[in-house]
């Protein structure tokens, strides 16, 4: 772990003198021109006994201090902290998708049992690789939701690494509540991505 910044600039007797006689860790940090965690480094190495009393105290007070600058500071850019979640989720969604549709090669994600393909809302994951193998019953993997949510380095990774397929909502809840299986589907031909994946296999089905 990297050191506090300007801890070189503490001197010793200064900061004692200063702690002895009850000056806060962000009053001290202001007194050196340092970080509070440098402070807090400095005094727990020369001055154990105050560092150990003052630690709680100093750090309740700045957390206290922090949530309120950032209480005012949601309050005052309201707008423009909500424009730039936004932008953030289209960014990610048009980078996901760009890679999803290129490595699939297809131009529309399709449920691979009744080739619905309209809303790309209405399109979930089914991951055939799971937790270790193991069996899940969390039907609510939203491929739109994740497009959001995740950069495009994570969910090629999640993609790939669960080896995953796609459903419509209905075929999925379906399929989870034991109403078909996978095994009834038949491909008329298994091929497999560049990554050697076999998630192309929703592009054979009938």
């Amino acid at each position: 772990m990297a050191r506090p910044w300007g801890l070189s600039k503490i001197n010793k007797d200064r900061l004692v003198d200063l702690l002895e006689n009850g000056t806060s860790y962000i009053e001290c940090a202001k007194e050196f021109g340092v970080s509070i965690p440098a402070i807090g480094m400095a005094a727990k190495k020369w001055a154990p006994h105050i560092h150990r009393s003052k630690v709680r105290t100093d750090i309740v007070a700045w957390n206290k201090g922090r949530r309120v600058y950032q209480k005012k500071y949601r309050k005052e850019h309201k707008d423009a902290i909500k424009l730039k979640a936004i932008l953030g989720y289209r960014r990610r969604f048009e980078q996901n998708k760009e890679w999803l549709l290129s490595y699939l090669k297809v131009e529309k994600i399709t449920c691979i049992r009744c080739g619905y393909n309209e809303f790309p809302c209405g399109i979930d994951e089914h991951h055939l690789k799971y937790d270790g193998g193991k069996n899940h019953n969390n039907f609510h993997h939203t491929l739109s939701v994740y497009m959001h949510r995740l950069c495009l380095e994570t969910f090629q990774k999640r993609f790939l690494e669960r080896d995953t397929i796609f459903l419509c909502s209905n075929c999925h809840r379906a399929l989870h509540y034991g109403y078909w299986s996978l095994e009834r589907l038949k491909p008329s031909e298994q091929s497999k991505g560049p990554e050697g994946s076999k998630v192309e296999i929703q592009q054979e089905y009938a």
